[in-house]
């Protein structure tokens, strides 16, 4: 398997960390929780699901190089890989093809995650009538769970373009 490419995912990270840190600091704080043991409560909660997200996000990666294509030498597997990601289109016709079918199961996987993103929407939704109702605490919530979706729809317009420009003209 090719090395994670963590100039490109560290970001990624860092901002749902701090996002997800946030929105459990607020929610603690709204539910009256003393500061420092909200605090507390929120770092580890969200170091926990740092963990999570970044043990499922590798297990993620290793299934989709193992989806390759068993045709393909190694290196063009990793060739395939990278490029369904991000860089130049593949010269290579193999290597295209593939990439493009494996960027298309990315795409396909994230389209399964709109139903994560309504949710999210809603919940953020909830959390801003919340906020008028109750405590300020909430806008907190509300704004890290909208900045969370955004992020995830962009995402998945970033893969369907990737998508797209892997595809030849006669396939769109």
């Amino acid at each position: 398997m090719p090395p994670i490419e963590w100039r490109h995912a560290l970001p990624r990270l860092v901002a749902s960390f701090l996002l997800v840190l946030a929105s459990l600091l607020c929610f603690h704080l709204a539910t009256g929780r003393p500061p420092e043991s909200a605090a507390s409560e929120s770092l580890v909660q969200s170091v926990l699901l740092a963990a999570g997200t970044t043990f499922f996000g590798i297990w993620e990666r290793r299934d989709r190089y193992r989806a390759a294509d068993r045709h393909l030498s190694m290196e063009q597997r990793v060739q395939a890989l990278a490029a369904s990601q991000r860089g130049p289109v593949p010269t290579d016709e193999a290597v295209r093809r593939e990439a493009e079918r494996l960027a298309r199961l990315s795409y396909e996987a994230a389209i399964k995650g709109i139903a994560a993103q309504a949710i999210l929407g809603a919940g953020a939704l909830v959390l801003a009538v919340l906020a008028l109702l109750t405590s300020p605490w909430w806008w907190g919530d509300a704004v890290a769970a909208a900045a969370l979706a955004i992020l995830s729809m962009r995402e998945l317009r970033r893969s369907r373009s990737r998508t797209l420009l892997l595809m030849t003209p006669a396939d769109r």
